[in-house]
C-alpha cells in the first residue's frame, strides 16, 4: 500500500571518513538520559547508511493538585525519533519529516562532528531546476508533470494570482516551467508510473510510494537533484 512519506534532503559530505566509520561513531552514541540522545536501528550497506534519531526534550505542564486545590508545575520528558539516510554516492543527507526534524538532527551533528570537518548544507531545490533536469538528463525520460502550482499567474491583461493546474498535456507543462520559471512554487511528478514526487522550493519534498522501495526511490530522487 502506498503511503506519502515528507523528506528534507540537504547536501552532506566528509572528507576524511569513510561510511564504515561514520557508522561506528555513531554507533558508539547510544540512547542515555544523561546526553539526553543516541542513535538506534543502525545499518549501512555498501554506500548507504540509515539510522534513527531518538532525542529527549523537557517541558513543563500545570497539573492541578485536588487535595490543595492548586496547580503546581510538573516537568515531562518527551521523546521523539528521526528517521534519516546518509548516502555517500550522491553526499545527500535525506531526513524524513519536517523542517524542525532536520533542524533537530543537524543540532546533534553539530556536537557529534564538532571535531571533524564536515559538509552540511542547503540544497538550491526549486520546480523549475528540477524541470531543468529532468530536460537535461537522459538517466530520468520516463516521467510525467501531473500538476503546477504558480505564483503571480497572469491570464491575459486583466487577471493574476496563485494558480494550481492539472496537467493534461506534457508540451504545455513545459511552455508553462518554462514561461514563470520560478514562479513555480510547486510541481507534482510522476516517475516511471511507480511513485509521486511533490516538490516545493523550500528543501523538501514528499513522496507517495510503497514502504519498501522508500530507499530506492529516496536514491533515485538524490541522483537528480545534486
Amino acid at each position: 500500500m502506498k503511503k506519502n512519506y515528507n523528506i528534507v534532503v540537504s547536501k552532506f559530505n566528509f572528507d576524511k571518513l569513510s561510511i564504515k566509520d561514520l557508522y561506528m561513531l555513531l554507533n558508539r552514541y547510544e540512547y542515555s538520559n544523561e546526553n539526553g540522545f543516541g542513535f538506534r536501528n543502525m545499518a549501512f550497506e555498501s554506500k548507504i547508511l540509515s539510522a534513527t534519531l531518538l532525542k529527549k526534550t523537557q517541558t513543563f505542564i500545570n497539573e492541578y493538585n485536588i487535595e490543595n486545590d492548586v496547580f503546581e508545575r510538573k516537568t515531562i520528558a518527551l521523546y521523539k525519533e528521526v528517521d534519516f539516510i546518509i548516502n555517500y554516492a550522491t553526499n545527500t543527507l535525506s531526513v524524513f519529516g519536517s523542517a524542525s526534524n532536520s533542524n533537530k538532527l543537524k543540532s546533534i551533528f553539530r556536537n557529534v562532528f564538532s571535531d571533524l570537518e564536515y559538509l552540511l548544507t542547503n540544497l538550491d531545490l526549486t520546480s523549475f531546476n528540477i524541470y531543468q533536469k529532468l530536460k537535461s538528463n537522459n538517466q530520468f525520460s520516463d516521467y510525467k508533470i501531473e500538476e503546477l502550482t504558480i505564483r503571480n499567474f497572469k491570464y491575459k491583461d486583466g487577471a493574476s494570482g496563485r494558480y494550481v493546474t492539472k496537467i493534461l498535456n506534457q508540451t504545455i507543462a513545459g511552455e508553462l516551467l518554462d514561461t514563470y520559471q520560478n514562479d513555480v512554487v510547486k510541481i507534482k511528478v510522476l516517475f516511471e508510473e511507480k511513485f509521486n514526487l511533490s516538490l516545493q522550493n523550500n528543501g523538501a519534498y514528499t513522496m507517495n510510494c510503497n514502504e519498501d522501495e522508500i530507499i530506492e526511490n529516496i536514491n533515485f530522487i538524490n541522483n537528480l537533484i545534486v
